[in-house]
């Protein structure tokens, strides 16, 4: 924070601050040199992941090379995060297991997969991921084409399941067509929210005059609801969009953790309670149901049941592998009660847990406020319907034990998209520590991001669409 400072003996005052600059490392592919201040901040950099990650989020992260853009606007920067398509409960070790064997149970992630692959991440730009993973304005899936050609392929796997569902696996070449040259494709489900009184969007291609410059082209809203050249339905649309080739294919993005991800967004859209925007426009219907039908083919239930029962299990043996009192209390909330709206179990149903550690309050009995994504969903029982099952499996990989911090439900509120299952207890504004209203706003544990120095999300998008305006 900055202070007036006086220096001896002069007795000048001056403003100063006690805040270093990060260090800023060579990109030699973009004709960037590094910078050398003399406040930097030693090795840090924002060009490499933070200090909080583990050795091997660290080393799954040098897969993403720093000259790569961003997924969907393809314009490189050092403040991009690098984004989850699928998650788990945050710091809990046995439920990122049991989502990690859930995938592998699912056959559409390579053995050796965990949820900081380089195949699950993609650089994004910090507020595309807000508003993306925090606001659901809009979702990614693949593009018609690419979602068709999946269909067929996971089809003719299922079939051959059927045939011989105790002897054979599913198995996907995940590095051959339809998956190594897919496309992808924004969906905008709150086009009003996401770019605000007529702001835009840029996409970054090659220029044809100098293929080491990018050219900016603008997007907007149109009266459709699409991302358009113009605010007129019949202009072209957001163009499809590829992810940047990786040295290896097994580190290239895995398009079937793209389309879990989006199926969860368009669901969660669909079963919303409050007032819906105007329908979506009629390609933005097509790749959502094109989605969820494949989506339906990936949980094809005799699999689905067997991953199931894989996940639960490795969870428990997590669980046996952990110290005996961190032990005791995943055991305890896995074997009594209800879900509460974090995510954990509860002791006779009761609307009551211990405060998460680190977010404030010591951990005395709280009344939860609403979880990430809504409504909770149980563990299906045998005979539970595919609705059901379906449900718990997007709940499953959807990260959902993160609360909505006070800013989130504040932002929702002002803009009309209320929180499913929201309550409306007056509980102490400052219950949410200062340190995890940052976590919140910079997403994922390990991700590089520039501070967050705005108020409201309506702040945030028009700053940002302003500098891609001059852009």
């Amino acid at each position: 924070m900055a202070a007036i400072r006086q220096d001896k003996p002069t007795r000048s005052a001056r403003i100063s601050t006690t805040f270093t600059y990060n260090r800023v490392k060579e990109i030699a592919s973009l004709n960037l040199p590094a910078l050398h201040r003399t406040h930097s901040a030693g090795d840090a950099s924002v060009a490499s992941t933070t200090p909080s990650c583990t050795t091997s989020e660290k080393e799954e992260r040098l897969h993403i090379s720093a000259d790569e853009p961003c997924f969907i606007t393809r314009k490189p920067g050092y403040a991009l995060q690098k984004a989850h398509w699928i998650n788990a409960v945050r710091k809990n070790p046995p439920e990122k297991v049991a989502v990690e064997r859930f995938l592998n149970g699912l056959s559409v992630v390579r053995r050796e997969f965990s949820l900081n692959s380089a195949s699950n991440l993609t650089p994004l730009d910090p507020t595309l991921h807000y508003t993306m993973d925090k606001l659901g304005f809009f979702a990614v899936t693949c593009s018609k084409v690419t979602l068709k050609a999946m269909i067929e392929v996971v089809d003719a796997e299922n079939k051959i399941f059927d045939e011989d569902p105790m002897g054979y696996t599913r198995y996907f070449k995940i590095e051959k067509e339809p998956f190594s040259n897919a496309e992808y494709e924004m969906v905008v489900l709150h086009p009003d929210h996401f770019l605000p009184i007529g702001s835009t969007l840029a996409m970054h291609t090659q220029d044809p005059n100098n293929p080491a410059r990018l050219v900016g082209k603008l997007y907007m809203a149109s009266a459709d609801g699409a991302l358009r050249e113009t605010s007129n339905d019949h202009s072209p649309r957001f163009p499809a969009f590829r992810p940047t080739c990786r040295l290896e294919q097994k580190h290239c993005l895995n398009p079937f953790l793209v389309v879990l991800n989006a199926a969860m967004a368009f669901r969660r859209y669909m079963k919303t309670t409050f007032q819906r925007p105007a329908p979506l426009c009629t390609d933005y219907r097509d790749l959502v149901d094109l989605t969820l039908a494949l989506a339906d083919k990936i949980y094809h239930k005799p699999v689905i049941q067997v991953a199931l029962q894989a996940s639960s299990d490795a969870r428990q043996l997590a669980i046996m592998k952990m110290p005996a009192e961190e032990a005791a209390g995943n055991n305890e909330e896995m074997v009594m009660g209800n879900v509460d709206r974090f995510g954990s179990m509860t002791r006779n149903g009761e609307d009551k847990t211990l405060a998460p550690k680190g977010r404030g309050r010591g951990g005395q009995d709280v009344a939860m406020r609403s979880s990430r994504f809504g409504a909770e969903v149980e563990e299906p029982l045998p005979d539970a319907s595919r609705e059901d099952i379906v449900d718990y499996c997007h709940y499953l990989i959807s990260g959902r034990d993160e609360p909505l911090s006070r800013k989130d439900e504040a932002i929702l509120a002002s803009i009309g998209l209320y929180p499913v299952g929201r309550d409306n207890d007056n509980d102490d504004e400052l219950s949410d520590s200062e340190d995890d209203e940052e976590e919140e706003w910079m997403g994922e544990e390990c991700v590089d991001a520039a501070p967050d120095t705005t108020v409201t999300v309506a702040e945030k998008v028009l700053q940002w669409q302003s500098a891609a305006d001059k852009a």
